[in-house]
């Protein structure tokens, strides 16, 4: 009886664990939707600040951003931007998406960033300049992503910065059209965290009574 026990509260206690660290629900949404508003991924909340267009009213607007989350990338977690910036010819536009990620503890430590800017036709140039603050508003690190002209291209940028609980992030997405036509249609985000102590605590528990059980099994096997 008291074996019955143990193995029901170790049970219990392995899936309290698993629940506690396991993905969060899939979504999708307007960026129009989500501004002012939050989402959370894992531990991370994702607050929507602002999205802003040069000239005022250029296309897409924040209603054409799709927002899919979460996205696993990078080796941390985060969300994806999904639109189509362009510029014509001889034209320039200018997109800023800002939006903070936030924790509970100091657990963010590095941001990975991924995109497929790309000039169609002849010259020009589709750039992602990303800048993190942190909540004091003192530069924390900067990526990018461009294409500026055929066989001039970065897809993927990532940084390592001490761990944090706050960043604010601004996403200048630059299209210039010289006599091509630059393009971009989707970026993503993710960002790395530290496990909380709470959770590999409870991780490690759950694995030591996992050892525990497979011993009393041989013993009770070999009885």
């Amino acid at each position: 009886m008291k074996r019955r026990s143990f193995l029901l509260s170790l049970a219990a206690g392995l899936a309290i664990c698993l629940a506690g660290v396991g993905e969060s629900r899939a979504g999708s949404a307007s960026l129009a939707s989500l501004l002012g508003n939050s989402i959370t991924i894992n531990n991370l909340t994702f607050t929507f600040i602002s999205y802003t267009t040069s000239p005022v009213g250029a296309l897409p607007s924040a209603a054409d951003v799709t927002v899919n989350w979460p996205i696993s990338q990078g080796g941390g977690v985060g969300i994806q931007f999904q639109a189509g910036w362009a510029a014509l010819p001889g034209t320039v536009t200018d997109f800023l998406i800002t939006y903070s990620v936030s924790a509970a503890a100091p657990i963010i430590k590095d941001v990975y960033m991924a995109g497929n800017p790309n000039v169609i036709g002849g010259t020009g140039s589709a750039s992602v300049t990303e800048t993190l603050f942190d909540m004091n508003g003192n530069p924390i690190d900067q990526i990018a992503v461009f294409s500026n002209k055929p066989g001039v291209t970065q897809l993927v940028d990532s940084a390592v910065f001490a761990p944090t609980n706050y960043v604010l992030v601004t996403k200048d997405i630059l299209m210039f059209g010289g006599t091509g036509v630059p393009t971009l249609s989707f970026l993503t985000q993710t960002f790395s965290v530290i496990p909380e102590p709470t959770s590999m605590a409870l991780l490690g528990i759950g694995l030591s009574g996992l050892f525990t059980f497979r011993r009393l099994r041989r013993r009770v096997v070999a009885a």
